[in-house]
């Protein structure tokens, strides 16, 4: 099975372990074990999660801790914070994680992806693999081609077909045997220990690094073109909210400490709740909701924060932007303009931005609490008196 066949399919697959949290199987819970193979696929998620039991299919599986011991007829799909998979494999495997070590034999494809990335000893992958981490250490046999992008390369086991790497540094082992052509990328040459065994071409490609004027350049002209599309797009949801901006600008005038204050606890406190809720296995869909919603509320604070800047600066030069649509869109960029080259000021750069990034969140989050808050008191009926004086039930 190559890499693209079923994508769509694990993909989806696996979102839905993430929403839910449950596992469909034998049995559900963080642990699968059983006498029988299950026939069916299996989708588990949890903190820790383990597959002890025989299964004839699929396993698609997340968690903070995935272990995944014995035999998989099909596909494995697992991510978490550490990755092991020990069990022997029908087809394809499909990991990621801060750490990911696979030791069984893989009769498909593997495409792993992590912060350490081991194909362990005595691990057979009969097709070919995709590999990229920070560290990948492959000790094991690949009957097919091999393929990694990684800070650091470590080869020590056998390899049948072509090898394309892409590193930092690069290291292969005396016990490496190599039978196809290696064509690396690296701004370093490759270590090859005495021992290997290296039966095709090897070739070096430079990385070329660009000058020191052009990756200052290249970076200039990145953030002039972030701050400018930052103020195209405030000025858009501007005009598409117009109450509601107006509103969030005037709270910025009059209660700006309170904003910032806001936006300080939302951008501490939230990240926060939201990995407790992640942590826990019902908790998951509102931390993924939370999390979303956390997102938007700082990308629209940042947008509403220029709207603001731009209304109080005009304001100072006595040219109110309030009822005047060319002066407000002059406002709004002249501000996305001043922000972007305070923000290339050492230290002071990054004060202006946080301080930009806490008033336009709080202020949103302010003006969030006041609608709701209104809201409430208008859903309130009172009754209406009847002839009587008494009021009608």
């Amino acid at each position: 099975m190559h890499i693209g066949k079923h994508t769509y399919r694990w993909l989806g697959a696996l979102v839905v372990s993430l929403l839910s949290g449950w596992s469909w199987a034998q049995q559900v819970g963080p642990v699968l074990t059983q006498a029988e193979a299950v026939s069916e696929d299996v989708y588990m998620a949890g903190g820790t999660v383990q597959v002890l039991a025989d299964v004839d299919g699929d396993v698609v599986i997340a968690g903070g801790n995935v272990t995944v011991v014995q035999r998989v007829g099909a596909d494995v799909l697992a991510a978490g914070g550490n990755v092991t998979v020990t069990a022997k494999v029908g087809d394809d495997v499909r990991a990621a994680g801060g750490s990911v070590t696979v030791t069984g034999d893989i009769g498909g494809d593997a495409i792993l992806a992590g912060g350490t990335v081991i194909l362990g000893p005595g691990n057979t992958v009969a097709g070919r693999a995709w590999l990229s981490g920070g560290v990948v250490n492959v000790a094991g046999h690949v009957r097919g081609g091999l393929k990694v992008a990684a800070g650091r390369i470590v080869i020590g086991g056998a390899i049948d077909g072509d090898v394309d790497l892409f590193a930092q540094s690069i290291e292969i082992l005396s016990t490496a045997v190599i039978k196809g052509d290696v064509t690396y990328t690296s701004p370093n040459k490759a270590k090859v220990q005495n021992g290997a065994n290296l039966e095709g071409a090897m070739t070096h490609r430079e990385l070329e690094l660009p000058g020191k004027r052009a990756r200052a350049g290249a970076s200039f002209l990145g953030s002039f073109l972030l701050f400018l599309s930052l103020g195209v797009c405030a000025v858009v949801v501007y005009w598409l909210c117009g109450q509601t901006s107006a509103a969030i600008v005037q709270l910025t005038r009059n209660q700006l400490l309170k904003c910032f204050a806001l936006g300080l606890l939302a951008l501490l406190v939230t990240p926060l709740v939201v990995l407790m809720l992640m942590v826990s296995m019902l908790g998951i869909p509102l931390g993924l909701a939370l999390l979303a919603v956390y997102l938007v509320v700082l990308l629209a604070g940042c947008l509403m924060a220029l709207v603001a800047v731009g209304d109080a600066g005009f304001r100072r030069l006595g040219w109110d932007p309030a009822h005047n649509k060319p002066r407000r869109v002059l406002s709004i960029l002249a501000a996305a303009g001043t922000v972007w080259i305070l923000s290339v000021i050492p230290f002071v750069g990054s004060v202006v931005l946080l301080l930009v990034l806490l008033g336009g969140a709080g202020a949103i989050i302010l003006e969030g609490y006041r609608r709701y808050g209104e809201s409430r008191h208008s859903s309130v009926s009172i009754p209406a008196p009847t002839a009587s004086g008494q009021s009608a039930s």
